[in-house]
């Protein structure tokens, strides 16, 4: 397949960077595409926070595990 022209609006353009050793890496700067990103509004708790929540219950439904992230 190879590479193709992109004529959307949020591509990001490849960069060449030279390494210390003189080889050279692509690289995708992302930046403007990361602008857009939509941060999710609820996080997957810690798990270390779930498990002293529920560790001392003697009973765990459905429910419980359902909204738990």
């Amino acid at each position: 397949m190879g590479l193709q022209e992109s004529t959307s609006t949020m591509c990001s353009s490849l960069v060449c960077v030279l390494k210390k050793d003189g080889r050279i890496r692509l690289a995708v700067d992302c930046r403007y595409v990361n602008s857009f990103t939509v941060v999710d509004a609820f996080p997957i708790p810690y798990i270390e926070d779930v498990i002293q929540k529920v560790g001392s219950k003697h009973f765990i439904s459905f429910f419980d595990c359902r909204q738990g992230y």
